[in-house]
């Protein structure tokens, strides 16, 4: 049995012995009226006991009674050690006494003389009873019966004890007929429902349990397996659905790469008939196609199909870049977190690499310097990639001659900064140039927020 199921079963077993714990208690308190009334009950039966024997033995008024019948009837009761005092008196002007009967000091019954003696033998604590002895319909007397308070109180006890404890043997048999009818029919049905849920993924037809007609959770658990079935057909088709999509977006990549790669090897090839201007113009070109065919080669090859590592991304575009300029004394020095971006930021920032390299290659490093002499330095460039939370920077370094001081990026007419104003917009980031012991181009982007429903992949 796993875990869950002994905490539903130790739940159950919680409440049963609460159930148990609080029937006890009210069963206390029902007990505790109960026998007072049976005390009750039975000081009025003795009364009336003792009323009906002098009753049904009555023959003559009870001025003509001889005591000796009278007190064979009350000794006989007395007996009782509850039995206190009886006093019988006679139903005429001031109820004169007739015959009453006490305990005296060794708890011994005697009979008192006087109302004098009966006032000394009374106890207010006493519990007292009364009757009236009637004959042929006529009043004749009056009976008053004193009943021990501590004898009842340990009557009353016993008779208390005795019923917690025959509520207790009920109170625990329920339980224990309670907690195994529970076992069968909520908490082994729910176990059973359990296993099926955590073994879901791996539901067919065979796996399904015969079901027959029964209780609630029964028919629970058929539908449950009802609809286990129907998501694991569905889970297939999906899968099968999601499987030939991949493949489907793989191909298309793979397509629009070889189309890139199509397109740069007939401008490749136009570039050996035109002058050196136009071939320069037209390697830029080149190199635009192929930063684009290179962001769907990565798509293809990753299991990702909609995000680019763009740390591979930046190495391959560099060394691709390095080779078609064909300048290899330039040291280009790349530093970049490894991220992952989507396809339209990537081929947007591909194509800022690609103009910021480019132009780096092409105006940054020059033979000699304008007073003649030659570069004491080693021409590097620095590409650094970071991100810090949701806000992500691309800056690439030159430490060539610099901008002309002539010129604004911000209004040049030249396609490269055309391109690089136009695409920094287009990811919703900002341009930034520098001309400090060089070239500086900060790129500053927002990551696009997957969970935004405007978000389109």
């Amino acid at each position: 049995m796993n875990r869950p199921a002994l905490q539903l079963q130790s739940k159950i077993i919680f409440i049963l012995i609460a159930i148990v714990f609080i029937i006890m208690f009210l069963a206390s308190i029902i007990g505790v009226f109960i026998s007072h009334h049976q005390i009750m009950r039975q000081i009025s039966a003795q009364t009336q006991r003792i009323v009906t024997r002098l009753e049904t033995s009555m023959e003559l008024p009870l001025w003509s009674y001889t005591s000796e019948h009278a007190t064979s009837y009350i000794m006989a009761e007395m007996a009782n050690p509850a039995l206190r005092m009886v006093i019988v008196k006679e139903a005429s002007a001031n109820s004169p006494l007739w015959l009453a009967f006490g305990r005296d000091e060794r708890n011994f019954p005697s009979e008192i003389q006087d109302e004098q003696a009966i006032q000394q033998l009374a106890n207010p604590r006493h519990l007292i009873a009364s009757g009236t002895i009637r004959h042929n319909q006529q009043l004749m007397g009056y009976v008053e019966i004193h009943f021990s308070t501590e004898v009842a109180a340990r009557n009353l006890r016993q008779l208390i004890y005795q019923n917690i404890i025959l509520t207790m043997m009920i109170s625990l048999t329920l339980a224990i007929i309670m907690g195994i009818l529970l076992r069968r029919l909520v908490v082994n049905p729910i176990h059973a429902v359990v296993k099926e849920i955590q073994g879901a993924s791996q539901y067919t037809p065979a796996a399904i349990s015969k079901i027959q007609e029964g209780d609630e959770i029964t028919r629970l658990s058929a539908s449950f397996q009802e609809l286990m079935l129907a998501v694991g057909t569905r889970e297939k088709e999906l899968r099968a659905a999601l499987a030939e999509k991949e493949v489907l977006l793989k191909e298309v990549h793979h397509r629009v790469k070889n189309n890139f790669q199509i397109l740069a090897s007939l401008i490749h090839l136009q570039m050996q008939d035109v002058n050196e201007e136009s071939m320069l113009t037209l390697q830029e070109t080149h190199n635009r196609i192929i930063s684009m065919a290179l962001v769907h080669e990565k798509l293809y090859q990753s299991r990702n199909l909609d995000q680019v590592h763009f740390r591979d991304y930046l190495e391959e575009l560099i060394g691709m870049l390095q080779d078609t300029s064909g300048n290899n004394q330039v040291a280009i020095d790349v530093e970049a977190e490894d991220i992952c971006i989507d396809l339209d930021t990537s081929i947007s920032l591909g194509l800022i690499v690609n103009e910021g390299i480019t132009n780096a290659f092409k105006h940054a490093f020059m033979t000699k310097d304008p007073a003649g002499d030659s570069k004491s330095t080693r021409p590097q460039i620095k590409l650094v990639f970071l991100c810090k939370e949701k806000e992500c920077q691309i800056i690439i370094q030159d430490n060539g001659k610099g901008l002309p001081a002539s010129m604004n990026p911000d209004t040049d007419g030249s396609l490269g900064f055309m391109l690089i104003r136009m695409l920094s917009e287009q990811i919703g980031g900002s341009y930034r140039f520098s001309s400090d012991n060089g070239t500086t181009m900060n790129i500053s982007f927002p990551l696009p927020d997957r969970s935004d429903p405007d978000y389109i992949i």
